[in-house]
């Protein structure tokens, strides 16, 4: 793959976010596990999610069948994972990011 390439020799991490409730291997799969590669997990903070709030407060819709078009809530749900991969970059040289940091109103 050639972006992928390009963007490790740079050194530059490339970051694969799954959709929500989806699991990110259908992704590593594709891509396997390197270095340069970040998968940030959004199955499991949602399935977390979906515990003690509503689907309707998280997703619009469910276009997907179990999954869907995110609210706003659902929406800072997703930042704040990807937020959390970011900082890991810091932090850490490559891997899952997992968070356990559930929006609650």
């Amino acid at each position: 793959m050639k972006l992928e390439e390009i963007l490790s020799s740079k050194e530059i991490k490339l970051i694969f976010m799954q959709y929500p409730l989806r699991p990110i291997n259908q992704i590593r799969n594709i891509f396997g596990n390197n270095s340069h590669l970040i998968f940030v997990d959004n199955e499991k903070i949602f399935r977390t999610a979906l515990g003690t709030i509503q689907f309707n407060k998280l997703f619009k819709d469910n276009c997907g069948g179990d999954t869907g078009h995110c609210t706003e809530m659902g929406n800072e749900l997703l930042v704040s994972n990807l937020v959390v991969a970011i900082s890991n970059l810091f932090s850490r040289s490559s891997g899952d990011v997992e968070t356990n940091r559930i929006i609650r109103r």
